[in-house]
């Protein structure tokens, strides 16, 4: 009884909440301690931007809706005529998919009876797919395709004033360089 009457003292002397503190963080370097040994878990997530060949239809298609939209508009500039624009992609649609990472390091030291020693240490890495039920990969994000360059030739393209509109405007649309923009005068 007298145990028990103590660790009540000792709780009011400390105090309950800094008690509860000093549990936590003690639990919280356990938790690091294990990961230190062995860094595992699910960590960030790798890119898998291959073409299919399904996929490569819809971004046909949708290059030429961007590329028709993208005319309608620019028509719209004064100046510029006739326009016919070519959008090229520099890559397909992708996913970002969430994958599972274990990195484990491995040191040793060994000394012998003369006194040599020989460190040696080992790194080793691995990686798995996190899938969903019915198997397929967890997608943590689609990828948009990747515009390479964008080439307008307008009626208007010689004109200077009107060349730096279809630059700046083509620009601040796709959200790219204006060094992946050429604009040219239509014959």
């Amino acid at each position: 009884m007298a145990g028990g009457q103590q660790i009540r003292e000792m709780i009011k002397k400390i105090g309950f909440g800094k008690l509860l503190l000093i549990g936590l963080a003690g639990i919280v370097l356990v938790i690091c301690s294990m990961n230190n040994e062995e860094n595992a878990g699910l960590s960030e997530h790798t890119m898998n931007a291959a073409n299919t060949s399904d996929s490569e239809p819809e971004i046909e298609q949708l290059t030429e809706e961007l590329e028709a939209k993208l005319e309608q508009f620019l028509v719209q500039v004064d100046g510029v005529g006739k326009v016919d624009v070519m959008i090229v992609l520099r890559s397909g649609e992708g996913e970002e998919i969430l994958k599972d990472t274990s990195n484990t390091k491995d040191e040793v030291t060994e000394s012998d009876s003369q006194g040599g020693s020989r460190d040696s240490l080992n790194y080793s890495s691995s990686e798995q797919t996190i899938t969903k039920e019915n198997g397929s990969p967890y997608v943590l994000k689609k990828l948009a395709p990747e515009i390479a360059g964008i080439a307008i030739v307008a009626e208007g393209g010689g004109d200077a004033t009107v060349h730096a509109a279809l630059t700046e405007l083509t620009a601040s649309l796709f959200a790219i360089d204006v060094t992946q923009i050429s604009v040219s005068k239509m014959k």
